[in-house]
């Protein structure tokens, strides 16, 4: 993987949801039998936090709108989405 250096901000549109999201990184596979694919972090203050954005965001009519058009649906774009949820060790600086 590499870390993208200068990636479009996909929140940009999102304005009432950016000061609840934290970008932690973005990247994106360059070479294995999984790509292409995109691996990213968002940093949230806890569980409850991160079920209130999305609940938020997946209601969003700008995001409804983009969602349905065609060559952005789910079906076209997604093959699958993993989600993992990290806890900072002790000595970690996040």
């Amino acid at each position: 993987m590499s870390v993208i250096e200068d990636p479009p901000d996909r929140w940009a549109t999102y304005t009432d949801l950016r000061p609840q999201v934290a970008p932690g990184w973005r990247l994106e596979t360059i070479v294995g039998p999984r790509m292409p694919s995109l691996t990213y972090m968002l940093v949230y203050e806890d569980m409850e936090m991160r079920d209130r954005v999305w609940r938020t965001f997946a209601t969003m009519p700008e995001w409804r709108e983009l969602s349905s058009t065609p060559g952005f649906t789910d079906p076209e774009i997604v093959t699958s989405i993993t989600n993992v949820y990290l806890r900072p060790a002790a000595f970690s600086e996040i």
